[in-house]
């Protein structure tokens, strides 16, 4: 006789198929073949402030799953050099350049370094999150800390007069920054 595995849902995990299945994005994102609905996040950024018109080389940080990097490839020149890095492995996508690493390490700045040639980003993208924690104000606390690591980051690598796009909760410390 076979044993089955019951594998019980979290609360959260039945809110997010339950929201994800209905979701109009979530469906154009699989009829569009990007990986997630953050493609269209990323669309509407890109309507309103015409952050890619242009750009030559886009750098998107936290880019697993790789639907931000989908976008810029099919909404940039086929000259546009597209790179993506995250701690996770991103799947190949045809002629975008991926790193699996930590964007704060001297060893990707190395890498980076080599394959910009000297050149700096004429876009820097961030749409990472850590893991929520359920309490609002120490999320808040915890992607401020990343988006000033990703400020950081563009100091050394986003050309002048140029865009940055970075994901922040609402919070007390946003005017700051």
């Amino acid at each position: 006789m076979k044993k089955s595995i019951k594998i019980k849902s979290t609360k959260s995990s039945v809110k997010w198929l339950s929201r994800n299945v209905k979701d109009k994005f979530s469906k154009l994102a699989k009829q569009n073949n990007y990986r997630s609905r953050a493609a269209y996040k990323l669309d509407g950024i890109n309507q309103k402030y015409k952050i890619l018109k242009g750009a030559k080389i886009v750098l998107d940080i936290g880019s697993a799953p790789g639907s931000w990097l989908q976008y810029v490839k099919r909404n940039t020149n086929s000259k546009t050099k597209v790179i993506g890095v995250d701690l996770k492995k991103i799947m190949a996508i045809q002629d975008v350049i991926t790193f699996e690493s930590d964007f704060t390490s001297g060893e990707l700045w190395e890498e980076l370094n080599a394959v910009l040639k000297d050149n700096k980003c004429d876009v820097i993208l961030s749409d990472m999150a850590q893991n929520t924690s359920g309490t609002r104000s120490l999320n808040h606390i915890n992607i401020m800390n990343l988006a000033e690591s990703v400020f950081d980051f563009s100091q050394k690598f986003l050309a002048k007069n140029c865009h940055m796009a970075i994901k922040l909760f609402e919070g007390n410390k946003n005017k700051e920054f």
